[in-house]
């Protein structure tokens, strides 16, 4: 599974808009539709970070275990 796929999944897994997600996250709303469109996008560290315990996600399982693109 892509890093991308897992967002997207997750995020609806626990019931959240992309809106949701991003006020959780204190990410802009572009930052979740362009992360979850797999648009060539080099996201903040930091933006990874909130976006991941929004989701209640571990964020070294998703750096080991998820695809991540090619830079």
């Amino acid at each position: 599974m892509t890093i991308y796929e897992f967002v997207k999944q997750r995020r609806k897994e626990l019931g959240l808009t992309q809106k949701e997600l991003a006020d959780r996250a204190t990410v802009s709303v572009s930052v979740v539709k362009r992360f979850e469109a797999k648009r060539p996008y080099n996201p903040r560290w930091c933006s990874f970070c909130k976006m991941a315990h929004a989701l209640k996600a571990d964020k070294e399982y998703l750096m080991s275990e998820c695809e991540w693109p090619e830079q």
